[in-house]
């Protein structure tokens, strides 16, 4: 056969090709060695698969802990500082409010 044939599609240096390399005994050992490549890489993949998963839920609940904790400290704070300007009202109002009841009872006494 030439290389020059239309309907074949022959490629050059297949005349040198050493046959023998190829018996049963060779392909059943590539086989099983292809076979146990291939658990092994499963294997990794479904223990990385499992430690990936791990590690997104625990940091999924370490971030939920830690918003639970911002958001308690930050009403306790909201709490603290609704009480002080409550307080801080009050020690405001109270000198303002005897001072105009003061005027009020001495400008009443005056018009009497």
């Amino acid at each position: 056969m030439h290389n020059d044939a239309i309907d074949i599609k022959h490629h050059d240096g297949i005349e040198e090709e050493d046959v023998s390399g190829s018996v049963p005994q060779s392909w059943a050992k590539f086989s099983k060695n292809n076979v146990e490549e291939s658990q092994a890489g499963r294997s990794s993949t479904r223990q990385l698969r499992y430690d990936v998963n791990n590690l997104i839920n625990n940091a999924a609940s370490d971030m939920s802990v830690h918003w639970n904790k911002t958001t308690e400290h930050s009403l306790t704070g909201f709490q603290r500082l609704k009480t002080h300007i409550g307080t801080s009202n009050q020690i405001s109002f109270s000198p303002k409010m005897k001072l105009l009841i003061w005027n009020v009872t001495l400008n009443g006494s005056k018009k009497q």
